[in-house]
């Protein structure tokens, strides 16, 4: 029995516990949200996120910084649209474009996200030195480094996992 733990303890890498991380991360933004809000759903999030950074972009657009499909896109954003998150508008060089714009419901909503977030963070680093913190940041950085180098970028990410993006 010992043996048998002694080997899952070996097994575990680096990633597991960042991927870890990650639901936990997940599940703490989820457990704030009202139970059903449209805003639970991660495409939702997502989509609002990238229009409080990039305003009037156009589905497609939204769709590739995204990477969500077409469709999920157009449907999230009909139902932000009928909650008042976004508008959208007809493109005044190209009628035939649509953009999307954030509303300032939505950007009060995407300000009280990014307040949660931070509240999230400063709770999963809680009782990290100065240091350590500095040593974890320079530990992760050096991870996301590895994937750029071997030719994995993340193109939507907002601060990192670009090529030519060295530190966070």
């Amino acid at each position: 029995m010992q043996e048998n733990n002694a080997r899952r303890k070996k097994e575990v890498t680096p990633l597991m516990v960042i991927n870890e991380i990650s639901r936990l991360f997940e599940r703490a933004i989820r457990s704030r949200d009202n139970p059903g809000s449209l805003l639970s759903q991660h495409s939702a999030r997502l989509i609002l996120i990238i229009l409080a950074h990039n305003d009037g972009l156009t589905q497609l657009e939204i769709a590739q910084m995204t990477h969500l499909k077409p469709p999920t896109v157009s449907v999230t954003l009909g139902k932000m649209e009928s909650l008042g998150y976004v508008r959208r508008e007809a493109d005044t060089k190209d009628m035939r474009a649509i953009k999307v714009f954030i509303t300032d419901k939505g950007r009060a909503e995407h300000d009280s996200k990014l307040s949660q977030i931070k509240e999230i963070d400063r709770m999963a680093i809680e009782g990290l030195s100065e240091d350590e913190l500095a040593g974890l940041m320079g530990i992760l950085i050096k991870i996301r480094n590895n994937f750029t180098e071997h030719g994995v970028y993340d193109d939507r990410s907002p601060h990192g996992c670009r090529k030519e993006s060295e530190d966070l």
